[in-house]
């Protein structure tokens, strides 16, 4: 039996292939319109499935990129605070240099210190700046405060750190974490210990390799005890040849060494009196008579002589012994050994190895043990230094300074590493950024190729479209068209 074509199966097949055409001229209009060819997964299943997992990478590229940006700028922005650090300490440094000249007044030295003062000031704001509500060198402690200031009548005299080691990290990789900044420990407690140094007229030295365990510096004090001449064998320590011994004020003699480092030369005079020298300094006379006479030689160091029982008619060289202690930041005085290591221990328990080898008159030395102090500490000794308000006399602070500004350098030495880091880690992101903005315009033109519209072959579809579609409506038309049947 075969199938009838009845009227309303024709406008059936009509509908059907109008509705085809324009459901086909829509989708094309759509894409050319949208510049989408994949507007639904139904568009094209397999194109839609890539397009969209090329999406969800481009997304996370793109999220790795903001927070390497992050990082970078981040990085940026602690280099930049420490330049600037590093610039004020080039200025202290500069003002350290004018103070060193030797010839400036108390109140030139007062000036040049309430600068470095100002200096000081000036380091700690920027070590507790903040970037985007957070402290940019308190670790992970970004709402502390991470440098606080002790005060003494206005001025700086300690530096106390609150934050902590830690720092932000970025993630680069599945399992690839990077820090991004330096704590304030790592920008501003770098160390990296260098051979002590030994600021002193005392002739006092340093040992070399030695295992200190002090940092930053400290102050050795030698005193003078005794003065023994000669042989000593004569009652309170005088020479039993020539006959001189320590005169009455013995107590404020300056020499210190071990036998023969200093010597009296006895010129007599036939007619009684004649001169002594001490250490080649100018000839003093004496007469025979005086229990305190003070000679003193070229280098200003000072001996006390009782000539009264100066042997008659000797002339020639007596060598003196100075005995001294020695002691250590506030510790307990040791009596002085002139040995090439002499172990030195301060009131808190560390120590220091000294040559006192050479040891030749009492006085103070300034110990500095590079590359063991901060920043501001190198700041607050050095002005202390040149206000003259620290633990040493003025004796030798010329010297004292010309040491503390030594010290000063190392600490930025080690300033500018930590902002060498930074600078490295920074070129390190941008270079990642440019990594991941190829990888995301990569990712981007592929997915484009999957999902864009190619606008010549979309518009052939939509030429053969509206073809197709104007060709359903002049057919379904025909199929309403009366005939000579309707007027039978």
């Amino acid at each position: 039996m075969g199938i009838r074509v009845t009227p309303s199966s024709m406008f059936d097949r009509a509908k059907f292939d109008l509705a085809a055409s324009f459901t086909r001229l829509a989708r094309v209009q759509n894409q050319i319109s949208s510049g989408k060819r994949l507007s639904v997964v139904s568009d094209d299943t397999s194109d839609a499935s890539r397009a969209l997992d090329l999406r969800r990478t481009m997304l996370a590229t793109l999220k790795s990129r903001d927070a390497v940006g992050a990082a970078r700028t981040a990085s940026d922005q602690q280099a930049s605070l420490l330049q600037d650090i590093s610039g004020l300490i080039v200025d202290a440094r500069a003002r350290a240099q004018e103070a060193a000249k030797g010839s400036n007044s108390p109140s030139d030295l007062a000036a040049i210190a309430n600068e470095i003062d100002s200096i000081l000031d000036q380091v700690l704001a920027l070590a507790n700046q903040r970037a985007e509500g957070r402290y940019v060198f308190a670790g992970s402690k970004v709402n502390t405060v991470p440098f606080v200031a002790s005060r003494s009548f206005g001025s700086i005299t300690g530096i106390t750190y609150h934050g902590d080691d830690a720092s932000r990290r970025v993630r680069l990789g599945p399992n690839d974490l990077k820090s991004i900044e330096l704590s304030g420990k790592e920008a501003f407690f770098r160390f990296d210990r260098e051979p002590t140094i030994v600021t002193s007229a005392t002739g006092l030295d340093s040992v070399l390799g030695a295992a200190d365990t002090m940092t930053g510096s400290a102050k050795v004090t030698i005193t003078h005890t005794q003065t023994i001449f000669g042989d000593g064998a004569v009652s309170t320590t005088g020479d039993s040849v020539s006959g001189l011994k320590p005169g009455t004020g013995s107590a404020d003699d300056t020499i210190v060494g071990p036998s023969g480092q200093h010597s009296i030369t006895v010129v007599s005079s036939p007619s009684g009196g004649g001169t002594l020298q001490l250490d080649g300094g100018t000839a003093i006379e004496f007469t025979g008579t005086e229990t305190n006479l003070a000679v003193t030689s070229a280098s200003g160091d000072v001996v006390h002589v009782d000539v009264t029982t100066l042997t008659s008619g000797f002339n020639g060289n007596v060598a003196l012994t100075g005995n001294g202690q020695i002691a250590l930041d506030g510790g307990t005085p040791q009596s002085l050994t002139f040995a090439a290591d002499m172990t030195l221990q301060s009131a808190d328990g560390r120590v220091v190895h000294v040559d006192t080898s050479a040891v030749f008159r009492e006085g103070e030395a300034l110990l500095t043990f590079g590359g063991t102090q901060t920043i501001f500490d190198a700041l607050i000794k050095l002005r202390d230094e040149i206000r003259g308000s620290n633990e040493f006399g003025a004796k030798g602070r010329v010297e004292r300074i010309q040491a503390r500004a030594g010290a000063l350098d190392k600490t930025h030495t080690l300033l500018l590493t930590g902002a060498s880091d930074l600078g490295a880690r920074s070129q390190s992101f941008e270079r990642l950024e440019n990594s991941l903005d190829l990888i995301s315009l990569s990712l981007k033109t592929r997915e484009s190729e999957l999902s864009d519209t190619d606008l010549v072959e979309a518009s052939l579809e939509l030429s053969e479209s509206e073809a197709a579609y104007q060709s359903a409506l002049a057919s379904a038309a025909r199929l309403n068209r009366p005939t000579l049947l309707n007027y039978l």
